[in-house]
């Protein structure tokens, strides 16, 4: 299932949070084992019990198992009466778990940021808040499927009632002995009990459906058909009139560039001016823009897999996995130590990797914790440089680095002939001078 989710389109991934997949993968993944899994296993287990205690009834009074058979149809009709609002809870249940999950998350990853802020009793009402809600969903939860299978239990008695209530009824016509009575009576607990499991697991697996259809949505995904591969480096990015919007807030209008092998090209403008969407677009992030954006005068959308071959993405934030500083770089990928070595000295990584005690295979921590916002960007430039791909996107790349690491960083990746798209919104005149073109977003804009 990972594996599905790993192979589809970015595009699909960012239509939901980060908490929702968590959820999905480790909630309610758990949820279909014990909601679904255990209860249909336990059905056959229990259904295999029941069904040869009737049918050895039968041998001891054909007039019993038939009023037991009786009320054990009309029991089976129950979980039509629970399994929907079952389902319902479950699916509410999962979507608030998912939207815990989040703010739970929020609150250890932001705690230095809270905490400096003096903002404590704010998350924390905050926090209490989605917690509530939570609480009361899961509760309400498990209140239905006690309350299901307290029911269950009591028409299972009254069928056992009714069997004892007839069977003193024959004893007394003389139509059935005291011994065969109390063999009977004998049986009925492993009629009974059974019988109230298989509802109740009935009932269970009624109301797995809404987690049911989300895990089978997920094993169903598989990235859209695309009629083109790139089989060449890239020549050409070209963007015609391309617009795009959040929403309804305009990012793009009518933006058209060729962006030529071998060229580099600085976007420089303000916040929110659309330069980092335009990275982002180039990488079939976004597919809902209008207008046309070509590689290799193929529109980015319809590009398989092979659109990342001789792309490489520096993004503004670099995510820092918890593991060494080799893996960081090369994400687990083989590469020669000369090609390493060589990223590393462009992206000024020397120093930092020499103070480090167990050099390329030192822990860096959770998201980077131990390095700077400064030494974490040089990471992020290295991942991408070890790759040999011809196009590097480059968004505020250096921009935690001092003037001179930034100057120095910009003079190895520019001296290459690798297309190299960079945006910024603040660059010095030192930095900018190597770029062969500019793009301001502000005049565009």
């Amino acid at each position: 299932m990972l594996q599905r989710r790993i192979s589809s389109d970015v595009d699909a991934f960012l239509k939901e949070p980060s908490s929702a997949y968590i959820s999905l993968y480790t909630n309610d993944v758990e949820t279909y084992r014990t909601s679904y899994i255990n209860p249909l296993i336990l059905l056959f287990e229990n259904a295999i019990l029941f069904i040869a205690a009737l049918a050895y009834l039968f041998v001891i009074s054909w007039l019993l198992a038939l009023v037991v058979l009786s009320f054990s149809i009309a029991i089976l009709f129950l979980p039509m009466f629970f399994g929907k609002p079952i389902a319902r809870e479950q699916k509410e249940y999962s979507t608030l778990q998912g939207e815990f999950l989040g703010k739970l998350k929020d609150l250890f990853l932001f705690f230095p940021i809270i905490k400096t802020a003096g903002a404590e009793k704010e998350e924390s009402h905050r926090f209490q808040k989605e917690n509530r809600a939570f609480e009361g969903e899961r509760e309400r939860y498990q209140n239905l499927g006690s309350l299901s299978y307290a029911v269950n239990s009591v028409f299972a008695s009254f069928a056992q009632i009714g069997m004892m209530a007839l069977g003193a009824y024959l004893v007394i016509k003389g139509q059935l002995t005291i011994g065969l009575l109390i063999a009977a009576t004998q049986l009925s607990n492993s009629i009974t009990n059974p019988l109230s499991l298989i509802v109740n697991c009935l009932s269970q697996i009624a109301g797995s459906k809404a987690i049911r259809a989300k895990l089978n949505a997920e094993l169903a995904l598989s990235p859209r058909e695309k009629p083109y591969s790139l089989k060449t480096p890239l020549q050409t990015i070209v963007f015609k009139d391309v617009n795009f919007a959040y929403g309804s807030k305009k990012v793009l209008q009518g933006f058209s560039h060729e962006f030529k092998r071998g060229s580099k090209t600085l976007i420089v403008g303000p916040s929110g001016a659309g330069k980092s969407t335009l990275l982002k677009l180039a990488l079939g992030f976004y597919g809902d823009y209008q207008g046309q954006i070509l590689l290799n005068d193929f529109e980015v959308k319809d590009i398989d897999s092979s659109l990342y071959s001789d792309l490489a993405y520096v993004p503004q934030e670099t995510m820092i996995f918890d593991d060494t500083l080799r893996y960081n770089i090369t994400l687990g990928r083989e590469y020669s130590e000369e090609t390493i070595q060589q990223a590393i000295s462009a992206s000024d990584l020397t120093s930092v990797i020499a103070a480090l005690p167990l050099g390329l295979d030192s822990l860096v921590g959770e998201n980077g914790g131990s390095l700077s916002g400064g030494q974490r960007q040089r990471i992020g430039l290295a991942r991408a440089l070890v790759t040999g791909k011809g196009v590097l996107l480059l968004d505020e790349a250096t921009s935690a680095l001092d003037l001179a690491a930034s100057t120095q960083v910009h003079a190895a990746i520019l001296k290459s002939d690798r297309t190299v798209i960079e945006v910024s919104h603040k660059i010095s005149p030192e930095e900018a001078a190597p770029f062969d073109s500019v793009i301001d977003f502000g005049k565009l804009s």
